[in-house]
């Protein structure tokens, strides 16, 4: 090898060994943007930490809960609920825990944060000057860009990017859901639903036309254009819970987990057919692994997983048939798996566990669990490429998110570090790595 080359190889591959034991994230496959991933719900991520390899890095404050992972930060939420307490929104660095910005407020009984398109909202409770609005923040500064008067405090918004470079906000609060189109200065709402939503679904994006919601025997698609509504399963219950539905863009197919007409809790498949006025169902499934709350959680090939207090089963998309069932385990009510590669994350009162899919055998254990808290958020947390965050439940003061770092192997920093230097190293004039991170 030429000398020159050789001296610019040994350079790259020292600086890049250096950016890699430093902890420096040059590019991450999958981020943790929205509750259960993203606007379908799915739970599922191409990310995959190896669970054996985790350990606890660093701990949120006392009562921040339902964190999102956008760049190399974490977006989460400490709730004053009806405390009178204070309400803050942060930003904190994902590696260190460091707090990038906070933004505090005196709200009653407002939403948790949502991230999306650079922006972060919140409704703001229903009490004080800023009642019944929903509340804009900049996501890169915590800086308030202004205030949509929303007329409703609803939950958690679901952020969902324009092609026109705005983003609309769909907000529930349980009888009304509202479609709120927020730009770079100002926002308005577009349209206004009512139905029976239950109070514990939050809006899943179905088609990229229609939004679905789910409360305990009543089923609803809206046309995200219009606001016009389909209430497809009419039951004879009504009122309180629901659950977020999960849809599966590759089958045209969303899953309801819920409650219907009064037979407890009963997984029902549904088949979109394009709009939300074309909706038709294609079987159902209780008993066996079909516990009561929480939503499933979809692998790659569409396959659902869900879990009850002692059973973990795969289930056919096709058909509704069990494929596999891992008896004798223990879960906590209500809970929404999470999929992380070919990992499956669950948890129970104390414990949250790992699952390989491949085999269904329990691979790690990490302690600590949101157990079986009646909220709206039944996930186990986050994840990305190096990353595992454990959510507490966004329950007045509980413990605050815990994240585990997976540390990577040496043998895998190797392949990382010396393809990229032989690359540089071919080049007349090399240039440095770059170490720069992405704000939220």
């Amino acid at each position: 090898m030429h000398r020159a080359i050789w001296d610019s190889y040994k350079r790259v591959t020292l600086t890049a060994a250096v950016l890699a034991v430093g902890g420096i994230q040059v590019a991450r496959a999958d981020d943790w943007p929205s509750y259960q991933h993203d606007t379908a719900h799915t739970g599922r991520t191409t990310a995959s930490p190896a669970p054996d390899k985790l350990t606890l890095k660093w701990s949120a404050p006392t009562g921040y809960a339902t964190p999102l992972i956008v760049g190399n930060n974490v977006i989460a939420t400490h709730n004053g609920q009806g405390t009178g307490t204070d309400s803050t929104i942060r930003s904190f660095n994902l590696n260190t825990g460091a707090v990038n910005w906070s933004f505090t407020g005196s709200y009653t009984f407002p939403s948790q944060a949502a991230y999306g398109n650079g922006l972060v909202t919140f409704t703001a409770g229903i009490i004080g000057a800023d009642a019944n609005k929903l509340i804009v923040l900049d996501s890169a500064t915590g800086a308030l860009k202004y205030k949509v008067t929303a007329g409703l405090s609803g939950d958690m918004p679901v952020m969902v990017p324009e092609a026109n470079g705005t983003t609309t906000a769909y907000v529930t609060d349980g009888g009304k859901v509202k479609a709120i189109s927020l730009g770079a200065s100002s926002g308005s709402v577009l349209w206004t639903a009512s139905g029976s939503y239950g109070g514990a679904s939050l809006p899943t994006l179905v088609g990229g036309n229609t939004i679905v919601l789910a409360g305990p025997g009543q089923y609803y698609a809206i046309d995200r254009a219009t606001g016009a509504q389909n209430h497809f399963q009419n039951g004879n219950i009504s009122g309180g819970g629901g659950d977020t539905v999960v849809y599966d863009a590759a089958h045209s197919a969303f899953y309801v987990l819920d409650d219907y007409d009064g037979v407890g809790s009963t997984l029902t498949a549904y088949h979109f057919g394009g709009a939300y006025n074309a909706i038709t169902r294609l079987w159902q499934k209780s008993g066996t692994g079909i516990g009561d709350g929480g939503q499933v959680a979809l692998d790659s090939a569409g396959h659902l997983y869900s879990v009850d207090n002692s059973n973990l089963v795969e289930i056919d998309p096709a058909t509704g048939n069990i494929l596999r069932t891992k008896t004798g385990q223990s879960f906590a009510n209500a809970v929404a798996p999470l999929i992380a590669g070919n990992v499956l994350w669950a948890y129970d009162e104390s414990n949250t566990y790992a699952y390989d899919l491949t085999t269904l055998n329990r691979v790690a254990t990490l302690p600590g669990t949101r157990g079986s808290l009646n909220s709206t958020f039944d996930s186990p947390g986050a994840v990305d490429d190096a990353h595992y965050l454990i959510d507490y439940g966004n329950i007045y003061n509980s413990p605050g998110f815990d994240v585990y770092v997976a540390a990577p192997e040496p043998a895998a920093l190797g392949l990382l570090v010396i393809p990229a230097a032989l690359t540089l190293a071919g080049r007349r004039r090399g240039r440095r790595p770059s170490a720069n991170a992405t704000p939220a």
